[in-house]
């Protein structure tokens, strides 16, 4: 049962993000957040049963290090009720739960790749949806004062959510197709059909409109990290031969507008209209401001922290930081942010131990990810994103298990074969 919730949850949380405000005047997107809670809470019950019946559970330093960082911030929640905020707590932790559960649930690689197709088909939804509305003069949410382009926002909330989500397709549509092809391990290879590439093509380009048409930086510039360091690794001759020679042209014909229009405010600070600080929407004065209200903290705030959601409950002047990780600091204190960065250290880690046909797929979206976290608000304070990429790191426990079942099953056969030759003696 707990594998049909799995895949149901992989399934509707791209499709949470949908926006039905414009129509119903209800905030869908805060309903369908809660109702993903819920069914989380629904899977996770299953799935403790089903532990207590087959008396097996495992635990890796991965699950030790996300039960201490919830322990530590809802120990900070208490201990600052006034700074703190309930519902973004669960908020912060439940996509940390999420990886526990996902990888106890999932047992092996053909689980979690089905697992990666419904959430590849729940995409499929908002993706198209969303890529029709704004070819049709729909989605908008704004016009750019400076450069008067429009920004688009398609089925979702913002136009960052919706850059967002497109540009976490797009690395997914690449993990799951090295998945399919790379026969990981000795196991036999699944061919991609001729429909699925179709759809997956056609998913990856509707993607990539939506993602230009939302004038997101930061979304962008992440899915060329993941993108330059995945062709370089598997498909070096491409990068080298064609991509980077049309690249290169691309620079020369529309580079001047690009930096004039998308990097509006680094050419107004090199043009002297704006200080230095005003750079990349302000977030140097941003980051100095709040890193200089946390030095003013007392020793026991600054190990602590302010409290989850501190943004939206105090009046202390603490500014979103357009860095998840500086939000992390404010928040958790030092303690909280170094727990934090031990649980990527140790999901890095296992993602090192994997084989090189699958291994950099996961370094590519790790290191993605990390850079998109650390200059905008990303996979930590946007909690549906950060459910989906747990969701996909889960895969990392799932290589330890089954590493460990081919190393046992020699053994195990071997008993048996002893078995049976001392019984044939009697």
């Amino acid at each position: 049962m707990e594998i049909i919730l799995l895949y149901l949850s992989a399934f509707l949380r791209p499709i949470f993000f949908i926006d039905l405000a414009k129509t119903t005047g209800l905030q869908t997107t805060e309903i369908f957040n809660w109702f993903a809670i819920a069914l989380l809470v629904f899977l996770a019950t299953a799935m403790f049963s089903n532990v207590a019946l087959r008396k097996e559970f495992r635990v890796s330093l991965v699950d030790l290090l996300i039960v201490a960082f919830c322990v530590w911030c809802t120990t900070g929640y208490f201990l600052y009720p006034e700074n703190s905020n309930g519902r973004e707590l669960i908020k912060l932790l439940f996509p940390l739960c999420t990886y526990i559960v996902a990888k106890t649930v999932l047992r092996s690689t053909e689980q979690y790749t089905k697992m990666l197709k419904w959430m590849i088909l729940g995409f499929a939804i908002p993706v198209f949806a969303s890529a029709g509305l704004i070819a049709s003069g729909g989605g908008v949410e704004s016009l750019n004062y400076w450069t008067k382009l429009l920004r688009y926002e398609g089925v979702y909330s913002t136009s960052h959510s919706l850059s967002h989500n497109m540009t976490f397709v797009i690395m997914l549509l690449f993990i799951y197709a090295r998945l399919k092809l790379s026969g990981d391990e000795g196991a036999e290879a699944w061919e991609l059909t001729k429909r699925q590439m179709l759809l997956m093509g056609a998913i990856g380009a509707a993607a990539l409109y939506c993602i230009a048409m939302s004038r997101v930086r930061t979304t962008i510039v992440g899915l060329v990290v993941f993108l330059l360091y995945y062709l370089f690794i598997y498909h070096r001759r491409l990068l080298v031969v064609v991509i980077i020679p049309l690249c290169a042209v691309a620079a020369v014909a529309l580079g001047a507008w690009l930096y004039e229009n998308l990097f509006f405010d680094f050419a107004k600070v090199q043009s002297g209209e704006w200080a230095a600080g005003e750079a990349g929407s302000g977030r140097p004065l941003i980051w100095a401001k709040n890193l200089q209200i946390f030095s003013d903290l007392s020793i026991d705030r600054q190990l602590a922290g302010l409290g989850v959601g501190n943004k939206v409950t105090s009046g202390e002047g603490v500014e979103d930081s357009h860095n998840d990780y500086l939000d992390t600091l404010m928040e958790t204190g030092i303690i909280g942010l170094l727990l934090y960065v031990a649980i990527q250290i140790a999901i890095f880690a296992a993602i090192l131990r994997m084989p090189r046909s699958i291994r950099h797929a996961f370094i590519g979206i790790f290191l993605a990810v990390a850079f998109m976290n650390f200059v905008s608000n990303s996979y930590i304070t946007r909690s549906g994103l950060a459910q989906m990429y747990f969701l996909v790191m889960a895969y990392v426990e799932i290589r330890r298990v089954e590493q460990k079942a081919r190393i046992a099953m020699p053994t195990q056969d071997a008993r048996k074969r002893h078995v049976a030759w001392r019984d044939m003696v009697r």
